[in-house]
């Protein structure tokens, strides 16, 4: 799971649905980012904290920072600072992880229902030498969401990233599956599915749920946690963030 979350995700109920330009889409909390890219011109900053508790290390992170601009239409830059991580247990070590790049196309809506984008980006190795990857990590992820009505909504992805162990490039893999409904005119809320492949024997299976809450037209709150159903899972995973639009 560290993979795919340290190079691709940062982690809205109502991101699964197209928006009208003046709406705040987020691609957090849910491990799902959203299918549709940010108002042209208008930057959005996403950033919030995790613990992840495990058998081997429990890991604290944050500011998960990823800032967004959509430089034209249907094409959005995305910028991920480090996250300063503090690693209990077997490691022990602290310090700023790798920095992200990437962009977003918005390819749908298909079928008259179906939002579509595909992200690609990469790591950098900015971070300290025990918690970076040490080398660029490409990553390409294709998310498709769509309403329901009654105010649910749908989302789904498929990520694949590179990384390299012993100098060697292997593929690993993700999904997650999310339905999410609105509670009020402000708060949110979410169930997810998301499993990892992180070449262990046993897929990394996490059962997801959260909550948003619209303090401002352009800011959103959130709370939301995990806990894992696979030996390969971390235990349990806590967070809460924010999200704006200045």
């Amino acid at each position: 799971m560290a993979t795919l979350l340290l190079v691709a995700s940062s982690i809205s109920v109502s991101s699964q649905a197209a928006a009208e330009p003046s709406e705040l889409v987020t691609d957090r909390p849910d491990f799902t980012e959203s299918a549709v890219v940010v108002p042209v011109g208008s930057p959005q900053i996403e950033a919030g904290i995790t613990w992840i508790d495990s058998d081997l290390v429990d890991e604290l992170s944050g500011a998960e920072v990823l800032v967004r601009w959509t430089v034209a239409r249907r094409f959005e830059l995305r910028f991920g600072l480090p996250d300063y991580l503090v690693v209990s247990k077997e490691s022990g070590a602290s310090g700023f992880s790798d920095s992200t790049i990437g962009a977003k196309i918005q390819l749908g809506p298909i079928a008259k229902s179906w939002d579509l984008a595909l992200i690609a980006a990469t790591s950098l190795p900015t971070g300290k030498e025990e918690l970076s990857f040490n080398t660029y990590v490409p990553v390409v992820i294709l998310i498709t969401g769509r309403e329901l009505g009654n105010s649910w909504s749908l989302g789904a992805q498929a990520e694949a990233a590179w990384p390299e162990f012993a100098e060697e490039r292997t593929m690993v893999w993700g999904g997650t599956v999310v339905l999410g409904t609105g509670l009020s005119e402000k708060w949110g809320t979410f169930v997810e599915l998301a499993g990892f492949d992180l070449n262990r024997d046993e897929i990394s299976t996490l059962l997801h749920h959260g909550y948003t809450y619209l303090l401002r037209p352009h800011i959103q709150l959130d709370i939301h946690g995990a806990i894992g159903l696979t030996d390969a899972s971390p235990n349990y995973l806590l967070g809460a963030g924010i999200s704006i639009r200045p």
